[in-house]
């Protein structure tokens, strides 16, 4: 008696083995950033490993820049879904932000307006 029930046990863990298992989900990954200020600009470097640039999207609505990227490679076990938001302040011109992805790198620009950045004021004398 104990040998069959040794052996339905071998039995159905061979059919549990054998059974499709369903697609692994995605963990989700808040990316590494660093930030670099500059009177003209604030420059955004993501650490996205992996990831191509066709497989991240960039959305802006109102102040509010989302970054979303998908990697499927062999870095991680099983997919890998990047999810980021980014408060745009309003001193920033938010048609010129431009991205540039290299090597795993994200690169956000964000540029300030023209009225924003420092400039110099000319003294006048009356003479």
């Amino acid at each position: 008696m104990n040998t069959n029930m040794s052996h339905e046990t071998s039995n159905n863990s061979a059919a549990r083995a054998t059974r499709p298992t369903a697609a692994a989900e995605p963990r989700v990954l808040v990316p590494v950033v660093d930030v670099l200020e500059s009177a003209e600009q604030i420059t955004v470097l993501a650490d996205l490993p992996g990831v191509r640039a066709e497989d991240v999207k960039l959305h802006l609505e109102k102040e509010l820049l989302t970054l979303v990227a998908e990697y499927n490679g062999t870095l991680f076990d099983g997919p890998v879904h990047y999810k980021r938001t980014f408060q745009v302040p309003s001193h920033i011109d938010a048609d010129g932000i431009e991205a540039k992805s290299d090597n795993g790198v994200l690169t956000l620009r964000f540029p300030r307006h023209a009225s924003a950045q420092p400039r110099s004021v000319p003294v006048t004398s009356r003479g």
